[in-house]
């Protein structure tokens, strides 16, 4: 065998190991993204589902200490049941970061009143008869909370004057379902039967 030819086997062999390696790279990298987040496909949006499991978010809630428990739940968390009938898997962190920061805030108004009773009745679950499509509860993009006469005190309080102190008034739904934003994040709230509805930042009424 000439110089030439072992040059040339030489060069293949380069090619193919070269070869190896990136499809190794690429497999590697297409686990990792499969695993980690789920994309929903509409007509009109793709929405990537946070990777948050329901065990992180529920683990945010307790650690900042932004839910009480005014029923009689035997739960050890800010949600009052657990996986499937009430899920925060792939729940959006902000989300996550307007419950807690509503409950704070809500605390501080409450002041010597006593705490602002929060606890989280609704998230990605689907078994709920969540109504699906981009900036819904499927893709993580609400949360319900229950409507304890504190957080509906906060929600709806108004001055001396009749203006509304912490939320305004944002229209109605299609439904007929009130609308209150956010002062502060401008995220819109809807007063529904038994629970508020949270929208996401971002998402629209």
């Amino acid at each position: 065998m000439n110089d030439s030819q072992t040059g040339f086997k030489d060069i293949v062999l380069a090619v193919v190991v070269v070869a190896i390696i990136v499809a190794i790279v690429y497999l590697s990298f297409t686990s990792y993204y499969q695993n980690n987040f789920k994309t929903i496909e509409t007509a009109s949006a793709s929405t990537v589902i946070s990777a948050i499991t329901d065990a992180e978010a529920r683990q945010q809630l307790e650690s900042a200490n932004t839910c009480n428990y005014p029923y009689n739940w035997d739960r050890s968390d800010c949600v009052n049941d657990p996986e499937p009938k009430t899920s925060l898997k792939g729940i959006q962190q902000a989300v996550l970061t307007e419950v807690i920061n509503f409950k704070r805030a809500c605390d501080a108004w409450t002041g010597s009143g006593g705490v602002c009773n929060v606890a989280v009745t609704g998230g990605t679950e689907t078994n709920a008869n969540h109504v699906g499509g981009p900036c819904s509860h499927l893709t993580g993009d609400k949360a319900d909370i229950s409507n304890t006469l504190s957080v509906n005190n906060y929600i709806l309080a108004k001055d001396s004057a009749g203006n509304y102190v912490n939320f305004t008034e944002d229209g109605y739904r299609s439904n007929g379902i009130a609308l209150y934003k956010n002062n502060t994040t401008g995220v819109t709230y809807a007063k529904e039967s038994n629970h508020w509805d949270i929208g996401g930042v971002g998402c629209s009424k």
